[in-house]
């Protein structure tokens, strides 16, 4: 490549430009590829998507007729089994069945046999249903993550444009520069970008 002369013209390479010039030295190579490191490449099927869409709408159909909304508050302040102590159920009502002697007279064992053979049931579908979820929250993450390799780059680039007076890099910027908070938690101390993730 030849020597970096004063207003150099072809590449269009100006002095105090970004992109590492040095008085009376080569002139840089220009021509930025992005790094071939794309994680996930796919297209949804149309038929696949509405087919996936309409099962899922017929799935929550059918659970309205036992869906119980409870706030945020209601959350916070009844307490329950989480799904992580399933033996707990089965424990209790095998000794609970085993010792019906010790059992208080005010508990209602029928109601209690209803509510642990509906948690078990419930229990099933919420695993199933987790499958799925962790499915879709895989393909999201990487997706996000090849999304975020491109963003990156281009955001980069807007900022250097719009540093050195680029037209129309400041108006890019000035739209993108909000995804990137100074201080904010997913920026960095240094309130940059969010590097992309290590595969």
């Amino acid at each position: 490549m030849p020597p970096l002369t004063w207003d150099q013209t072809g590449d269009q390479i100006v002095w105090d430009s970004p992109i590492g010039l040095t008085w009376d030295g080569e002139a840089p190579n220009t021509s930025i590829h992005m790094p071939s490191d794309n994680r996930i490449s796919i297209t949804f099927a149309a038929a696949d998507k509405t087919a996936v869409t309409t099962k899922l709408n017929e799935i929550r159909t059918i659970l309205q007729n036992y869906a119980m909304n409870l706030t945020p508050q209601e959350r916070k302040e009844i307490p329950t089994i989480s799904t992580e102590r399933g033996a707990m159920i089965s424990t209790f009502d095998a000794q609970m069945a085993a010792h019906p002697e010790l059992v208080p007279g005010f508990v209602d064992i029928a109601e209690k046999n209803l509510d642990s053979a509906a948690w078990q049931d419930a229990l099933g579908m919420y695993r199933s249903a987790g499958e799925v979820f962790e499915i879709l929250d895989d393909l999201l993450h990487l997706l996000g993550a090849d999304l975020l390799t491109a963003y990156l780059a281009f955001y980069g680039n807007v900022k250097n444009a719009a540093r050195h007076n680029v037209a129309g890099g400041t108006t890019v910027y000035e739209d993108l520069r909000r995804f990137f908070p100074r201080g904010g938690g997913s920026s960095g101390s240094g309130g940059g970008p969010v590097p992309p993730p290590t595969p």
